[in-house]
């Protein structure tokens, strides 16, 4: 998929709509508005539109037009639209019904930039070029202090696996640095031990659906400690799953 292709925001509340639409805007996506499937089938043959990812509110006038969505469908580059829930959490028959309709990705309010960011660079095929393919990651909202040299930096933990973590921070440490990190994880503090491995810099080669900061990929971890990792992005990933 194509990151240049627009973020289709699908909610009738234009409250609600708004709201999605600006946090997407925000990190540097172009989005289309449209309250309805209908009425975004209908944008997308005027202006010649092709949807490839769409945030939708668990409205009725959204789950009532399954017929519209498959045609969003048709109409998308891959042939494949991703969707993705998103506001506020409704009913167990409304979550059945977006299942029903091929959303797999569940970001109810309240949600974090971190994960907004996380799940749409996922479904427009965008890496945040720490982990190998396959290995599970997810995004989280932590702060962490990071250690290098005898100097100490506050960073935000944009998402982590058992093998690494992205760090988002204004002044991360050039690759190669060896790093010590300070991780809140929900089963008690962790400190992981690893080594810059590529850093996200405003200038020609910035990855712009990434935030500025450093990938990290841990070194020498301790099974232990590499199974709580693991434990953590478990839980976190069967979190956004609808």
């Amino acid at each position: 998929m194509s990151s240049e292709q627009p973020i289709l925001v699908l909610a009738e509340d234009s409250e609600v709509r708004e709201r999605i639409a600006e946090r997407t805007r925000r990190l540097g996506h172009r989005v289309i508005r449209a309250a309805t499937p209908a009425r975004a089938l209908a944008l997308a043959c005027e202006r010649q539109l092709h949807f490839d990812v769409g945030l939708l509110a668990a409205e009725p006038s959204i789950l009532d037009q399954s017929g519209e969505l498959e045609a969003l469908r048709a109409r998308s580059l891959s042939g494949a639209l991703a969707l993705i829930a998103a506001g506020p959490r409704p009913d167990t028959d409304a979550q059945q019904a977006l299942r029903g309709a091929g959303v797999a990705i569940a970001l109810w309010d309240p949600v974090g930039d971190h994960a907004l960011r996380f799940f749409l660079n996922r479904v427009t095929s965008i890496s945040d070029g720490t982990f190998p393919r396959g290995e599970p990651r997810s995004p989280t909202e932590w702060r962490a202090s990071v250690f290098s040299s005898g100097r100490e930096k506050q960073a935000s933990v944009y998402c982590l696996s058992s093998g690494g973590a992205f760090l988002e921070t204004p002044s991360p440490w050039l690759s190669g640095a060896e790093v010590a990190i300070e991780l809140p994880l929900p089963s008690g503090p962790l400190t992981v031990v690893g080594r810059v491995v590529y850093t996200n810099v405003p200038g020609n080669l910035q990855r712009p659906g990434l935030p500025t900061g450093m990938a990290v990929r841990f070194t020498d971890t301790p099974e232990a400690e590499r199974r709580a990792l693991c434990r953590t992005v478990e839980d976190s990933v069967a979190r956004y799953a609808l």
